[in-house]
């Protein structure tokens, strides 16, 4: 699959299914260190599952 993320994107879409996926028990902390981001990417992109899409450069997603 060939994907074209934007210049500041830290995860993929594969990535970002692996955090959303991650069970509670799992700290932020310590998912954003196996990824290598912030907490904050962390929290994101756990709530980007209701935002389709977010990772291409020319879909903004609003939040709900």
């Amino acid at each position: 699959m060939n994907l074209r993320l934007h210049g500041r994107a830290r995860t993929t879409p594969a990535v970002r299914a692996e955090i959303q996926a991650a069970p509670a028990a799992i700290t932020d902390a310590e998912l954003a260190r196996r990824y290598g981001v912030s907490k904050p990417t962390i929290a994101n992109d756990a709530g980007a599952a209701r935002c389709t899409m977010n990772h291409t450069p020319r879909i903004i997603c609003k939040p709900h």
